[in-house]
């Protein structure tokens, strides 16, 4: 697609005469934008300036700029949807404007944004963490939230027309000023049944509850049957569920930082958790599970600042006490392969920085030195995943200040690109991933804890 703009260089605004000089833009075709050019506008930026664009049917750009002065400019273009001002595309890159002189720029490939916020849904109050799952069996993902301030679960079912039903509620405390704060939740089979089951971890309260897990069976229908409570003693911060012992049935691991250790229950066919051991001893503040060294079995992960300590998985559900890292302050731990090596490797974040840290796995527990990303002001969540369908793991996180969800693109070796932003209006606490509408591409969840919503990016 070419575009021509008449740029009056050595003249003031609104005067006439002067040299002219025409800028001449060869942008790489978008095929996309294509189908719906009705709705889509560009804007090209540069020197400070903003030249508003046309798109017509066969993708060609037509506008023309204000005055832009001599000398080297940065410059970048952008395709919106003109209904929502979602970001489309872009590409950027600088050039120098002489007086008199015509110009051409040759773009790079376009960069997709491949997301659109497309949705707002309510939940109960304060919504603080959230998980993705199929709750009804019907193969489209569903939602469920841990609401702080409403000591409650919302549960939002998916539909194939991309969209979410309105929240079903489920009360795990009393709700009222001595609230239980459940502040995390997981999901998983722990009875065995083939429905998966939602796991509510209680942090406690200012009026000395100390905290529990308060177990939701599933029904296979996206309804659910209240289940036991399991007190733990020490204000749990942190969970897991995953069979330990490879029998079927998800076990759970928690992170207890009053009574400094992580108690591991395990699943059963009648529903009720099994107390099996402790580990560490010292304040947990995050628990998680994955297959470290490969041997099939799931190892934990427990983080107590500045260390990590992995515990070998037997397969029986006992663990060796394996290697220990030195990390520095982390929250927010996922595992996953990122570098193509079939070692997970960790990702976190750092409490009140704008970084994400990436530490690559040895295939024994143990972790290379990290490296930093800046992905905005301070996230709080982390999803991993591969979102624009290259085949790579990407990084998923929130930035409440900018009111943005930030995506860090994988390049398959270890490596992240820069951070780029999705605007939302709202300030996400907490992210998820799953594919919604069945195009493999995956959408991402986010809940806005000041408004009681979880917000629905899709994916294009």
């Amino acid at each position: 697609m070419l575009l021509s703009l008449s740029l009056l260089i050595g003249c003031a605004s609104g005067e006439s005469g002067g040299d002219r000089t025409t800028i001449t833009i060869q942008s790489t075709p978008y095929p996309e934008i294509a189908n719906i050019t009705s709705n889509v506008s560009a804007y090209f930026e540069i020197a400070g300036k903003i030249c508003q664009l046309n798109v017509d049917q066969d993708t060609t750009l037509s506008g023309q700029c204000p005055d832009i002065s001599l000398g080297s400019h940065s410059y970048i273009l952008k395709y919106r949807l003109i209904d929502t001002g979602a970001i489309l595309a872009t590409t950027e890159g600088s050039v120098t404007i002489e007086q008199g002189k015509n110009t051409e720029i040759s773009f790079p490939p376009l960069v997709r944004y491949p997301f659109e916020l497309v949705a707002n849904y309510n939940t109960s109050a304060g919504p603080v963490d959230l998980t993705i799952g199929d709750l009804n069996n019907d193969g489209i993902p569903d939602v469920v939230t841990a609401n702080k301030d409403s000591d409650s679960i919302s549960v939002l079912l998916g539909n194939s027309d991309e969209s979410l039903d309105a929240a079903d509620v489920y009360q795990t405390g009393p709700g009222s000023v001595e609230r239980l704060y459940p502040e995390h939740i997981e999901l998983g089979d722990l009875n065995g049944d083939g429905n998966l089951d939602v796991a509510v971890m209680h942090s406690g309260s200012e009026n000395g509850y100390s905290g529990d897990v308060t177990l939701f069976f599933g029904n296979g229908d996206g309804t659910f049957q209240e289940g036991d409570v399991y007190f733990q003693g020490g204000r749990p911060v942190s969970m897991a569920l995953g069979d330990l012992n490879r029998d079927g049935f998800d076990d759970m691991v928690v992170a207890n930082s009053g009574v400094g250790e992580v108690r591991i229950l395990f699943g059963s066919g009648d529903g009720f958790l099994m107390l099996a051991d402790s580990y560490l001893q010292g304040f947990v503040s995050d628990v998680i599970l994955g297959d470290l060294n490969g041997d099939g079995n799931l190892d934990m992960v427990a983080y107590y600042s500045p260390e990590i300590t992995v515990f070998m998985g037997n397969g029986d559900g006992t663990f060796q006490t394996g290697p220990t890292t030195t990390v520095g302050i982390l929250s927010s731990l996922v595992v996953g392969d990122v570098n193509g090596d079939i070692h997970p490797d960790l990702i976190s974040l750092i409490p009140d920085s704008p970084n994400v840290e990436v530490f690559s796995g040895n295939g024994d527990g143990t972790f290379q030195a990290e490296t930093l990303y800046a992905a905005g002001s301070s996230p709080k969540s982390l999803a991993l995943g591969d979102i624009n369908g290259d085949g790579y793991p990407d990084i998923v996180t929130d930035d409440p200040e900018a009111k943005a969800i930030v995506v860090l693109s994988g390049n398959g070796d270890g490596l992240f690109n820069p951070a780029r932003f999705y605007e939302i209006d709202n300030s996400p606490v907490s992210v998820a991933i799953g594919d919604l509408n069945g195009d493999s591409g995956l959408e991402i969840f986010a809940t806005i804890y000041d408004s009681d919503l979880v917000a629905l990016l899709l994916s294009r």
